[in-house]
C-alpha cells in the first residue's frame, strides 16, 4: 500500500496565553527590553477537521506555543512564550540574524520543568545546543494522552524555522510555521455492517513508555517525518485501552495516541506494538489481535509520529480468542483487515474497503487572470478512470467531459496520472478573467467520487496577481517588476 505524505500542517489556534515571557501574564511596555524586537509568527488556521471521516478538530488544538531560540553558532539564547496582539501571534526576541527557532505546542509544563527559573535558564545560555534540549524534553507519562474523558488532552507538537533574522525597530514577519505532532494515532473502523459482529473495545499492547517531544532536524524532510525516533531507554510496558465505541460511524477513533516505536529487533523490554480488538461475535465476546504490518512487503512497520494508522475491519469469518491477554501474544485470526497509513496533517482522505483516495488540500486558490492554474497533490490506489469528477452545483454553467477531467464556463479540472494510470495531482485552471460583477462566478466546488468515497475541494478566485505584494510580503522585489 502506498504511504500518504502531506507537506504542511493546518490547525486551530485556541486559548493562547497572553504573555511576553513565561514570567509575565500580560504584555506591557516594561517587557520590551533594549536590543529586542517583535516577531510575528504566521500560521495557517483552519478549524475544519482534516477529514470528515477520519479526524477531529481536537487533534489540531494549540493551547500554548513556546519558542526556544539558538544563535548562529547553534547555542541557546532564550525561551519565550507567544502572545496575541490584535489577533496576531507574536513574541519578542533579541535582535540578530541566522537564528534557529524551535517551537513547541502544548508542551509548556515540560519546558518549565527543564527551565524552572531564570537562574537555571542562564546555565544553558551560550552553552547548550538543540540536541541537549531534544534529549531532555521527554514525555515520561504518555498514558496521559489516552482520551477517556469528555475533555480532550491536547497533543504535543513541534516545528522549526532556520536562519531567521530579528531586525530592530520593526515587526519581523517570519515565514509560515508548520507544526508536526509528536505522537501517532490509532483508529479502528468497521467498514461495513457485519452480521453478528459488534466492536466493543480496542487495546494497544507494548506501547512506548516515553517519547521525544521534539525531533532531530535531519529527520524532517519537507515537513515529513522520515523514521521513528525513540529515547535509548524507552521500554514498551504500557497498555492503552478504549471502549468508547461510536455507533454512528462504527468506530473507536481519536482516542489512542502513542509515541514512536522504532523497534526493529524485539528484546524483553522493547517489543512491537500490537492492537487487540474486542468484539461480540454470535453472542459471545472474543478478542482479535492485529499487527502493524505492511501486507505487501510482508513485514512489521515502525510506528512513526504524526501518522494516523486506521485499521478497517472488512469482514469476520469466525471467533477470536476468549482471553485478551492470550490474544495479545497469538497470531491474527478470522479478521479481514486493511491498514491505511497517512499523515495527521492537512488535506483529506476517504476509504472504501481496501481502497483509498487522498488530496493534499481541501481548497484550490486561483488568481485574477485567465489561465491562472494550481495543482493539488493526489494519491490513491484507485485508477483515475474509476474516479468520477463533478461540480457540486451548476452555478457556472453546464459541464463538458474531457479525456481526463471536466470543465464548465469558468473552470477546468483535470486528474494528472502517473505512468500506471494512478492519479498524482488534480489541476484546476481558470478559463476566464476574474468576474467583478458576480461573486458566485469566482467560486465553485469540485466533487471526487469513487465507491463510498466522496471528497470535496473548494475553488476560490481572488482579484490579485500571483506576484502582488499583498500575497508574499516581498515588497521590494514586487515593486521592481
Amino acid at each position: 500500500m502506498k504511504n500518504l505524505f502531506i507537506l504542511s500542517i493546518i490547525f486551530t489556534l485556541v486559548g493562547f496565553y497572553s504573555c511576553q515571557t513565561r514570567f509575565n501574564d500580560e504584555p506591557s511596555s516594561e517587557d520590551y527590553s533594549s536590543g529586542e524586537s517583535e516577531v510575528e509568527i504566521s500560521i495557517v488556521t483552519d478549524p475544519v477537521s482534516r477529514s470528515t471521516e477520519y479526524s477531529t478538530p481536537n487533534e489540531n488544538i494549540v493551547e500554548n506555543l513556546d519558542v526556544l531560540l539558538f544563535d548562529s553558532e547553534g547555542k541557546f539564547l532564550c525561551w519565550r512564550a507567544t502572545f496575541k496582539i490584535n489577533g496576531k501571534l507574536r513574541t519578542t526576541l533579541p535582535i540578530g540574524k541566522d537564528y534557529d527557532a524551535y517551537f513547541f505546542a502544548n508542551c509548556r509544563s515540560f519546558i518549565e520543568k527543564m527551565l524552572p527559573d531564570e537562574v537555571t535558564e542562564s546555565q544553558y545560555i551560550g552553552k547548550a545546543d538543540w540536541e541537549v534540549f531534544r534529549k531532555e524534553l521527554v514525555d515520561e507519562d504518555p498514558k496521559r494522552l489516552l482520551q477517556n474523558t469528555p475533555v480532550f488532552t491536547c497533543l504535543p507538537m513541534w516545528g522549526m524555522l532556520e536562519k531567521q533574522e530579528v531586525k530592530d525597530g520593526v515587526i519581523n514577519y517570519w515565514p509560515l510555521l508548520s507544526l508536526i505532532r509528536s505522537v501517532a494515532s490509532v483508529d479502528v473502523y468497521v467498514t461495513t455492517d457485519i452480521a453478528e459482529f459488534t466492536l466493543k473495545d480496542a487495546t494497544l499492547y507494548n506501547v512506548p513508555d516515553k517519547g521525544f517531544l521534539g525531533n532531530s532536524s535531519n529527520n524532517i524532510v519537507d515537513d515529513k517525518v522520515q523514521v521513528a525516533y525513540s529515547p535509548v531507554d524507552m521500554g514498551t510496558a504500557l497498555i492503552l485501552e478504549s471502549s468508547d465505541y461510536n455507533i454512528s460511524d462504527r468506530s473507536i477513533a481519536n482516542k489512542l495516541y502513542l509515541y514512536d516505536n522504532d523497534t526493529q529487533t524485539e528484546t524483553e523490554n522493547r517489543r512491537h506494538t500490537r492492537l487487540v480488538v474486542g468484539a461480540e461475535y454470535k453472542g459471545s465476546k472474543y478478542y482479535y489481535p492485529i499487527d502493524f504490518e505492511d501486507s505487501e512487503a510482508d513485514k512489521l512497520i515502525e510506528i512513526v509520529r504524526n501518522k494516523k494508522y486506521v485499521f478497517n475491519i472488512n469482514s469476520v469469518s469466525g471467533p477470536g480468542y476468549t482471553d485478551k491477554e492470550t490474544a495479545a501474544g497469538q497470531p491474527s485470526v478470522h479478521l479481514n483487515v486493511n491498514i491505511v497509513e497517512w499523515d495527521m496533517t492537512a488535506g483529506q482522505m476517504g476509504t472504501s474497503g481496501n481502497y483509498y483516495l487522498w488530496t493534499e488540500k481541501r481548497e484550490a486558490v486561483l488568481y485574477r487572470d485567465t489561465n491562472s492554474m494550481t495543482s493539488i497533490g493526489v494519491e490513491s490506489n484507485i485508477l483515475s478512470q474509476a474516479i468520477l469528477l463533478a461540480f457540486k452545483t451548476d452555478i457556472n454553467g453546464s459541464v463538458t467531459t474531457l479525456p481526463n477531467g471536466i470543465q464548465n464556463n469558468r473552470f477546468k479540472v483535470e486528474l494528472i496520472d502517473d505512468t500506471d494510470g494512478y492519479p498524482i495531482s488534480l489541476r484546476v485552471t481558470a478559463l476566464r478573467d476574474f468576474d467583478k460583477t458576480t461573486s458566485t462566478a469566482n467560486t465553485d466546488t469540485i466533487v471526487l467520487l469513487s465507491g463510498r468515497i466522496r471528497l470535496e475541494i473548494q475553488i476560490f478566485r481572488y482579484d490579485k496577481g500571483m506576484n502582488d505584494w499583498e500575497l508574499d510580503d516581498d515588497i521590494d522585489i514586487d515593486l521592481e517588476k
